[in-house]
């Protein structure tokens, strides 16, 4: 089998592979659906590519005994790598932060040295943990609102976060949303969602992970922007 005809095999196995995943219509246009997809942005020009060759192969496939063209190898091993990722689509838990890896913290600990390893580990959101579940996210705001509203020069060293509850709320977060979703969700639901909230003019700041994607389940892992958008 020369590389004509193993990308026109790998072509149609990713034909195959998109139609069975994403339910697109048998109507030879299922690798131009994938381009439009978010987690396929980074190959969109390789993929379109692909389309043209495969378009010309279709419709004049020889040119007397040869083939018009000869695709590379690395259009070949494109196609492989593509039919790979959806056949395999990339799920949040792949990419997750495990909640014994996770900097957070307890109702009951002190709000000072937690921010000093905020600070140290250059982090600006940390969710509070309570019974296993996520019972609010501190930020640097909450910090300017609780002095603001104190008229504090500082934090009191004393301070735990169980005397600031109140400023842990999710809504007091007016710039930034915070998403729950189950384990196994595709990336690529969690692509969407940071679209959306993108055109609404809002910030997602961190996705919770939970069996069902539900905020009353406890805790498996996050996952930042950073981590969706660099996959």
């Amino acid at each position: 089998m020369n590389r004509t005809e193993q990308f026109l095999e790998k072509y149609k196995e990713l034909e195959n592979a998109a139609v069975g995943l994403y339910g697109f219509a048998e109507d030879g246009k299922a690798i131009a659906n994938l381009t439009e997809m978010p987690e396929f942005r980074n190959i969109r020009m390789e993929l379109s590519y692909c389309r043209e060759v495969r378009n010309l192969l279709q419709h004049r496939v020889r040119l007397g005994s040869e083939y018009a063209v000869e695709p590379s190898e690395a259009m070949i091993q494109l196609l492989g790598d593509t039919v790979e990722k959806v056949k395999n689509p990339l799920r949040c838990r792949d990419i997750a932060i495990p909640c014994s890896k996770l900097l957070c913290s307890r109702p009951e600990a002190f709000v000072l040295p937690a921010m000093k390893e905020m600070r140290r580990r250059g982090f600006t959101h940390l969710p509070i943990i309570e019974g296993g579940k996520v019972a609010g996210i501190f930020s640097e705001s909450r910090v300017f609102f609780y002095c603001t509203d104190h008229e504090a020069v500082g934090i009191p060293q004393d301070l735990r976060f169980e005397d600031i509850r109140s400023y842990l709320s999710f809504d007091l977060h007016h710039s930034e949303i915070y998403a729950w979703m189950p384990w196994d969700a595709f990336v690529s639901e969690a692509e969407s969602l940071y679209e959306d909230a993108y055109m609404k003019g809002k910030r997602l700041g961190m996705y919770f992970l939970t069996q069902n994607g539900k905020p009353e389940e406890k805790l498996l892992g996050i996952v930042t922007p950073n981590d969706i958008l660099g996959n």
